[in-house]
């Protein structure tokens, strides 16, 4: 069991460390935001849930039970990393716009310039957070490579 959770947890802090290196190499500057940012080259929640397949099948069989359960539960966390938090996303970006366009006095009066640049300094709107395909094939391949990896060194 050890293994598994091990495994998993490594391929996500790996996967969540690359972006970070990915990200310095493109800006020059360190951002300790982007040690725990949402989207981004490769997808963390695709490494972690795929070591976690990976290693559940190496270990307990590719027809076992929990395989089946960790296939499920990859299947849906994926699916919502590419499809709902891109819908997500293109509704901040919506949000900002629609914010940005309203006369300053209105936004000034109701305190939404404070809480629109509060929002987006803590990226919480007008950022990506959801994931492109890509993103998930990159993030899926390291969470499959770590877990044979590690797998070479349990047995």
């Amino acid at each position: 069991m050890f293994y598994i959770l091990g495994i998993s947890l490594f391929a996500g802090v790996l996967s969540q460390f690359i972006k970070f290196v990915i990200k310095f190499s493109q800006k020059r500057s360190l951002s300790w935001h982007s040690l725990d940012a949402y989207g981004g080259m490769p997808s963390s929640h695709a490494a972690f849930l795929l070591s976690l397949l990976t290693a559940v099948g190496l270990v307990e069989g590719f027809t076992s039970t929990s395989f089946a359960i960790a296939f499920i539960i990859a299947a849906i966390i994926i699916r919502d990393a590419f499809g709902l938090r891109m819908i997500l996303e293109e509704q901040g970006k919506l949000l900002v716009k629609i914010i940005d366009s309203l006369p300053k006095k209105d936004k000034e009066k109701q305190g939404l310039v404070i809480e629109k640049e509060k929002a987006v300094n803590n990226h919480l709107i007008g950022h990506r957070i959801g994931h492109t395909i890509p993103e998930i094939i990159v993030g899926s391949i390291i969470g499959v490579l770590t877990a044979l990896a590690g797998y070479a060194f349990y047995i």
